[in-house]
């Protein structure tokens, strides 16, 4: 029985496009960091473009299932011994060369269609300022699981959604559980609490419990006394308030010309309390004396009453997602104070840093061809 021909060694080939691939990411990953680290003023003109790259590995894969028919046609017509007869010019890995050719210009022109710019020069300009203060229950409850991954984990994201949106505002971030303590004061330096935002965890706070009036009073003790600016403060909890009154808390804020917005972190229905080794394995669920699984439940009731006394706004996280349209308007409606502030301006786009390697590599994919040169074949024929 006649052994099949191969056109392309396909596990050679498939671990030359993994290693591509890994390699590749790395790579744009670490640029991506270093560019942050030494470039601050970078900005992304297009971020939406970067979901492009996903296509970059499924691209990858399409190519090497297309390998794999073409071994199996190839396979049906000859043998093994005659595929150098059948086809004696072909060059698999030309045709593995010119993919990751091409693999390459698409992705320089995916970061091209990102279009990074930098900033050219400093200058002052005037920005209508507030300053916001965040408060984040950081109890053992937000662990709770009924949206997903967790409680503590949705209130960040949201953080930081509502981070990317704000301009100009000051914002300080405070973490509380049974007691409160200021994690970063108020700062116009977004990067720098993003980046304690990402430190937070439930464990930052060695005493447990919820104490969301002391939050509020070390909320209204972080703002500035002299400064004249709007001043608002959101809240991010379960609203499980075991250890004073909220709603007092709420009401000499409000006394204060301080709005409080609370944002209520998970479901009526509740969940029960995971509980986590030291490795972060899950061990079970917190119980009570009697062995049965503690179950915490949103609070909506209490979080409603503290936004009404300071004439703010509750908005309830929904699965995964939490809006932020009512809250955003309502802090856009605040009286802000105008403050001069020295910011990056003439944004130049960099697109063409990406722009002319593609062109180049487009250039050079069509200069090399699948099928090895006639001379080659001659020179191997005059060989032997």
């Amino acid at each position: 029985m006649k052994k099949a021909a191969s056109t392309y060694r396909l596990w050679p080939t498939g671990i030359l496009l993994i290693v591509a691939e890994v390699l590749f990411w790395l790579i744009t990953i670490g640029v991506f960091f270093a560019l942050h680290r030494f470039i601050p003023n970078i900005q992304f003109h297009h971020e939406w473009a970067a979901w492009m790259l996903v296509c970059l590995p499924l691209l990858a894969l399409i190519f090497f299932i297309v390998l794999r028919i073409k071994n199996k046609a190839f396979g049906r017509f000859t043998s093994e011994s005659m595929a150098s007869v059948v086809s004696p010019n072909r060059s698999a890995w030309r045709s593995v060369f010119k993919f990751l050719l091409f693999r390459s210009m698409l992705a320089f022109v995916i970061f091209a269609a990102i279009d990074p710019k930098i900033g050219s020069k400093l200058e002052e300009v005037e920005t209508k300022s507030a300053d916001l203060m965040i408060a984040l229950d950081v109890s053992s409850s937000m662990e709770a699981e009924d949206i997903k991954p967790n409680r503590l984990e949705v209130a960040k994201l949201t953080v930081e959604r509502l981070i990317k949106q704000l301009k100009g505002d000051r914002i300080g971030i405070v973490i509380f559980a049974g007691d409160s303590y200021v994690q970063r004061s108020l700062t116009q330096d977004y990067a720098a609490a993003k980046i304690f935002l990402d430190g937070i965890s439930t464990n930052s706070v060695g005493t447990q419990g919820t104490s969301i009036g002391l939050a509020i009073d070390l909320c209204m003790e972080s703002f500035d006394p002299t400064s004249e600016t709007a001043r608002a403060i959101l809240i991010f909890t379960d609203g499980e308030n075991h250890e004073d009154d909220a709603v007092r808390a709420a009401k000499d804020a409000a006394a204060q010309n301080i709005v409080v917005h609370t944002f209520g972190m998970g479901s009526l229905n509740g969940a029960p309390i995971p509980l986590y080794d030291r490795y972060g394995n899950s061990v079970g669920f917190k119980e009570d004396a009697q062995g049965n699984p503690i179950v915490t439940a949103l609070n909506e009731r209490l979080l409603v009453e503290i936004s009404s006394a300071a004439n703010g706004i509750f908005t309830r996280a929904s699965s995964s997602m939490v809006s932020l349209n009512s809250v955003l308007n309502s802090l856009d409606e605040l009286e802000k104070t105008e403050v001069n502030n020295l910011q990056f301006s003439d944004y130049q786009h960099r697109f063409q840093w990406f722009l002319f390697p593609a062109i180049l590599l487009i250039i050079l994919d069509m200069l090399i061809v699948e099928r090895k040169p006639a001379w080659i074949q001659k020179f191997k024929i005059l060989g032997s």
